[in-house]
C-alpha cells in the first residue's frame, strides 16, 4: 500500500515536471553573436584557436530559430574545398582572404537548454548547450570527405542589440 502511494506521488511529480518544462519561455536567441572557435580538428590540419566569426540569429519562434554566421578564409591556408562549397555565399574577396557567408536552422532542446543547429550548405551539424540567456557552447562535426570536428563558444554581441 505504502509503495503504490509513493508511486502515485512520484508519478504526479514527474507529471507536473513534465508539464512545466513544456510551458517554460525558451530563451532568446535572437541578434548578432561573437563566436570563437577553441580547437579544430579538419581534414586538412588540427588547429588550435582563437578563430573568430560572426553569427546572427534573424528569426525566432518558442523553440525554433535560423540565422547565418559569416566567417573570413585564407586561401593560403584553407583548401578551396573547404570555401567553395556549395550553399555557401562568397560575399568579398580581397588577395587571398575569403569572406562566407553560410544559413543554418536551429532548435532549443528539453532539460537544461541543450542546443542542435545544422548547417543549410551541407552536412554539418552542432549540438551544445546554452550555458545562459546569451552564452552558448557547441560542437560543429560534419562527416565524410571533407569532415571536421569543432570546438566552439559564442557570447551575445549587447553592443548591436
Amino acid at each position: 500500500m505504502r509503495l503504490n502511494v509513493l508511486l502515485a506521488a512520484a508519478s504526479l511529480l514527474f507529471a507536473t515536471m513534465a508539464l512545466a518544462q513544456t510551458d517554460e519561455k525558451p530563451p532568446n536567441m535572437l541578434g548578432d553573436w561573437k563566436c570563437n572557435i577553441e580547437h579544430g580538428a579538419y581534414y586538412f590540419d588540427i588547429l588550435t584557436g582563437p578563430y573568430a566569426y560572426d553569427m546572427t540569429v534573424e528569426e525566432q519562434t518558442g523553440p525554433a530559430f535560423k540565422g547565418y554566421v559569416v566567417w573570413v578564409g585564407n586561401r593560403e591556408k584553407i583548401p578551396d574545398t573547404q570555401i567553395d562549397r556549395p550553399g555557401q555565399k562568397i560575399v568579398k574577396e580581397e588577395g587571398s582572404k575569403v569572406t562566407i557567408h553560410e544559413e543554418f536552422l536551429g532548435m532549443i532542446g528539453w532539460g537544461p537548454y541543450n542546443l542542435h543547429m545544422v548547417d543549410m550548405a551541407d552536412d554539418g551539424y552542432k549540438s551544445g548547450r546554452i550555458l545562459r540567456e546569451g552564452e552558448i557552447e557547441f560542437i560543429s562535426a560534419r562527416s565524410g570527405e571533407h569532415a571536421a570536428v569543432i570546438r566552439t563558444r559564442c557570447l551575445i554581441d549587447k553592443s548591436s542589440n
